[in-house]
């Protein structure tokens, strides 16, 4: 069976929802911050640089695929991205806050542009060595159109939550409310089963509903996000470091690949017990670690809103969309 054509509009505009994210997501975090430590060594100011110049790059690399060239960005040599993204931040910590916020729009725009120039052929062509584990894209130009969405959705679960720390640390003195958080993180469980609530069998394993990945995929993401989150409170408890060079999409798509074989139920029962270990960890964090770590906006607060009710949320929305466009 031939594989659907891709819909190039429909990339774009799942980068452009991507994007209306990301900037709801630093709204109303006032202007001096942008220029503070955000995440590790990274102000906000260079957390947009990194995406403009990511976005800039996908769009460098569509342009020599469309004049039937290899891919190729600037500066890139294969292999983990830390030096380029690191030369890219670099070459950018001179422009303002408004000139970086330009600098993502244009972005965009020359990215829509290099989508659309792709000839339609190729984007439904397919590749050797895709889909791969860092990738569900049947060739490079599906990949470099649609990274977009994949890399700034990880990264606007990680500034939405440094975000609220932000506004909350203005605001609010001592310690988090624990069992306030686990008491939302309850309530947006219970709206996401409400959601695939009754969904046909065979409608759970389908393709499409965000990217590649079926209903089944995004439950396994948000599980393994909640497993991800007992074991940074269990490093942090036990007086460890975070890896700050992560790499969430790897680990997402090395997660979803993982659980390919699992049934419906075998991943309903991985997230029940990811949660349970999750709210178990938190409850011994917040006994063992410190005053600072605990603080509101601080590193223990930011990890269980992000992969609790937040996260939760954040993929309610895309299934109920889905459901809504599938007649469900």
């Amino acid at each position: 069976m031939a594989a659907e054509p891709i819909d190039r509009e429909a990339i774009i505009e799942a980068n452009a929802q991507t994007r209306e994210s990301l900037l709801a997501a630093i709204a109303g975090v006032p202007e001096p911050a942008s220029d503070e430590l955000w995440v590790d060594d990274w102000r906000l100011s260079d957390t947009i640089a990194h995406l403009a110049g990511a976005q800039a790059g996908y769009a460098e690399a569509l342009e020599h695929i469309a004049k039937g060239e290899p891919p190729a960005i600037e500066g890139w040599e294969p292999g983990p991205p830390h030096d380029w993204n690191a030369t890219v931040v670099a070459a950018r910590r001179d422009r303002t806050w408004e000139e970086r916020l330009a600098d993502l729009d244009a972005a965009r725009g020359r990215h829509e542009a290099a989508v659309r120039a792709v000839p339609a052929a190729t984007f439904d062509a397919p590749e050797a060595g895709f889909p791969h584990q860092f990738s569900t894209a049947r060739n490079s130009a599906e990949h470099y159109a649609a990274n977009v969405t994949r890399h700034e959705g990880a990264h606007v679960r990680r500034d939405r939550r440094t975000a609220a720390g932000t506004r909350a640390v203005n605001t609010t003195v001592g310690v988090f409310d624990l069992n306030t958080i686990i008491e939302q993180n309850a309530q947006a469980r219970a709206e996401l089963v409400a959601a695939i609530d009754a969904l046909p069998a065979d409608r759970r394993l389908e393709p499409g509903l965000l990217g590649e990945w079926s209903l089944k995929d995004v439950l396994v993401h948000i599980a393994g996000w909640q497993e991800n989150a007992e074991t940074v409170l269990g490093i942090l408890a036990a007086g460890g470091s975070l890896d700050g060079d992560f790499d969430t999409d790897a680990y997402n798509a090395v997660t979803v690949a993982e659980h390919a074989d699992e049934t419906w139920d075998e991943v309903l029962g991985w997230m029940r017990r990811a949660r349970e270990a999750y709210d178990a960890a938190a409850r011994e964090a917040v006994e063992r670690l410190s005053a600072e770590q605990l603080a509101p906006g601080a590193i223990v607060d930011r990890v269980l809103r992000s992969n609790g009710a937040e996260h939760d949320r954040e993929h309610v929305t895309q299934i109920l969309a889905w459901r809504k466009e599938q007649g469900l």
